[in-house]
């Protein structure tokens, strides 16, 4: 079979059959979390909440040491998903986004997007090694996050 370079391993499942045994950096949202917390378990090791689409800022949530994560979790928009990536490139991990919902093409692409100068700026990071959609939570978004307004 061939792969097609830095295009994740897509899987259609609910989060609730997830079964990861790694031990976790989870970045998420608030939200996003609250919305899927009790169909999802994470061995989780750290938690991250991104608030700011800056390199400066997701160095700031790298994890102190001694704490070992072996994967990264990015579960929610496109923030996430962006600084997901990079820590993901930053410590040399494998990554798995979970959107909460497809409002974005961040879920897919090994892009991230970073504000500079009042602009956003698309750097390198790491690709994610694998998307989980769950069609079930995608569709339980908000309208306004799933949904748009063609002018």
């Amino acid at each position: 079979m061939k792969k097609i370079e830095r295009i994740p391993l897509i899987h259609l499942m609910p989060f609730s059959e997830i079964d990861e045994k790694r031990s976790v950096l989870l970045v998420t949202s608030v939200p996003a979390w609250n919305a899927v917390k009790a169909n999802l378990h994470l061995n989780i090791a750290a938690q991250e909440e991104p608030w700011l689409a800056t390199t400066q800022h997701w160095d700031e949530l790298l994890p102190p040491l001694p704490v070992q994560v072996e994967v990264i979790y990015a579960v929610g928009g496109g923030l996430v998903a962006d600084a997901g990536k990079h820590l993901a490139a930053r410590l040399k991990l494998p990554l798995v986004v979970l959107p909460t919902a497809l409002s974005v093409d961040a879920f897919f692409t090994a892009a991230t997007g970073i504000c500079q100068g009042g602009c956003v700026r698309y750097i390198d990071a790491h690709p994610p090694d694998m998307v989980v959609i769950d069609f079930n939570i995608l569709t339980a978004a908000p309208a306004c996050l799933r949904a748009c307004k063609i002018l």
